[in-house]
């Protein structure tokens, strides 16, 4: 049976145990999970949302987490696609990497948390291979759909090898706004470095929470 919640114990970064906590949300639901009708949503799983800090590293981080088989691979809605400032961002994002990583024409770009392939689709255009690994089913599918072919599955040490196997080394690997979602960093970091070929990049973005808090956007932690 699947375990829906459990405590995080350990500092994600440093692996301190000494956690406080800092902010509570109380009970929510998940994330994404949109429903088809107000009753349906009324109805949903709601679980406590609560920040906590490292005393060691300052790094905060959920108290809680979620399975994330129930968090991307039962009803995940997001698409990236939709918000033309993401849009946007991704354009200046594609050209600052084609810039500053000298990527040779043929070289293969993966991205982890692909969702609907829209960071890829931008890669494509530039003239580079493209690979994408999202757990989540309906973005995947629709990335598969726009020819940006994508693994619904999630990245882990099984589905590294497996794409090795498949695709070979990659000269590139990204991602946008995932690694926050990450519960054991260090075993994500050896998978990428794994799957980078000697001289290979990795480009990622994530949410700078001193940012979160002078701008108020609470609405960002889930």
């Amino acid at each position: 049976m699947l375990d829906k919640v459990h405590p995080n114990m350990l500092c994600r970064l440093c692996l301190e145990p000494q956690l406080k906590e800092a902010f509570d949300f109380g009970e929510v639901p998940l994330g994404n999970n949109l429903q088809h009708s107000q009753n349906e949503a009324m109805h949903l799983d709601q679980f406590r949302l609560n920040i906590m800090q490292c005393k060691r590293c300052g790094h905060f981080q959920l108290g809680q987490s979620v399975a994330k088989e129930l968090l991307y691979a039962t009803n995940y809605t997001y698409l990236s696609g939709v918000g033309q400032a993401f849009l946007c961002h991704i354009q200046d994002y594609v050209n600052w990497i084609k810039k500053t990583c000298h990527l040779h024409k043929n070289a293969l770009v993966l991205d982890i948390g692909s969702n609907d392939g829209t960071c890829l689709s931008v890669f494509k255009q530039k003239g580079f291979r493209v690979l994408g690994i999202d757990p989540a089913e309906l973005p995947a599918s629709i990335a598969n759909k726009k020819n940006i072919p994508t693994v619904n599955d999630f990245f882990n040490s099984k589905t590294a090898n497996k794409l090795i196997q498949d695709y070979g080394f990659v000269d590139l690997v990204t991602s946008q706004n995932v690694l926050a979602h990450v519960e054991n960093l260090r075993e994500t970091f050896e998978n990428i470095y794994k799957i980078l070929k000697p001289n290979g990049y990795f480009v990622f973005e994530v949410g700078y929470f001193h940012e979160v808090l002078r701008s108020k956007c609470f609405d960002t932690i889930y």
